[in-house]
């Protein structure tokens, strides 16, 4: 192998590494940000006012109970990702899932942005 093919190779290796830990940060903040969404339209349609109501404690617990399921997405993600990856590594279907994901996760961020 040719140090012009070597270099390649780790670039490759570690924008992947680079990218799988974007994707989990955008994982780990996208799911603050739905749940604060959904706080948000539950405030919106629900809320009868005060921080003591009885539909913001609902709207407490109902976070709460999203927080365990949204995290196992997480895990789901971020190993998924390291096992597609490191099947297809250095392949335009790798690429895609890369922007696809990121698309993903950029969607629920721009969602908090205007919710």
């Amino acid at each position: 192998m040719t140090d012009t093919k070597k270099t390649q190779t780790v670039r490759a290796v570690l924008l992947t590494l680079g990218l799988w830990l974007l994707t989990i940060v955008l994982t780990l903040v996208a799911i603050s940000v739905l749940l604060d969404v959904l706080m948000r339209v539950y405030a919106a349609f629900w809320a009868d006012g005060g921080f003591y109501s009885q539909a913001t404690q609902t709207a407490i617990g109902i976070r709460q109970v999203l927080v365990l399921p949204l995290g196992i997405i997480a895990v789901v993600v971020a190993i998924g990702g390291a096992e597609y990856h490191r099947e297809h590594f250095n392949t335009r279907e790798s690429w895609r899932t890369f922007a696809r994901t990121i698309a993903v996760q950029g969607g629920l961020l721009l969602l908090g942005v205007f919710i």
